[in-house]
């Protein structure tokens, strides 16, 4: 009995130690921009951007990024941008409070 608890024990350990390297391990699909949001406790989503030349995971902290006129450009593409939640906006590497 003794000897099937310790086992048993043993075991359960095993399952949470491989469960948490797995867990933990960062994830190699992302990109390094990707990756910088997350650590930030931001969300990765999308949003149109009608301005040339805006890439992904703009600074979002900057007032009008992505609001070229979309009535005076044919252009228009998807970004991904790190969205920080209320009260805070994305400087291009972390989420800080808004200015």
């Amino acid at each position: 009995m003794k000897k099937g608890l310790i086992i048993g024990v043993i075991v359960a350990l095993a399952v949470i130690v491989i469960f948490a390297i797995l867990y933990f391990q960062p994830n190699s699909n992302l990109t390094e921009k990707e990756q910088q949001c997350i650590s930030a406790d931001g969300k990765i989503a999308t949003m149109p951007c009608y301005c040339e030349g805006v890439d992904d995971f703009p600074e979002l902290c900057e007032v009008g990024i992505c609001s070229c006129n979309p009535a005076a450009t044919n252009y228009e593409k998807e970004i991904k941008i790190c969205d920080c939640g209320s009260g805070k906006c994305f400087d291009g590497a972390q989420c800080i409070s808004s200015p």
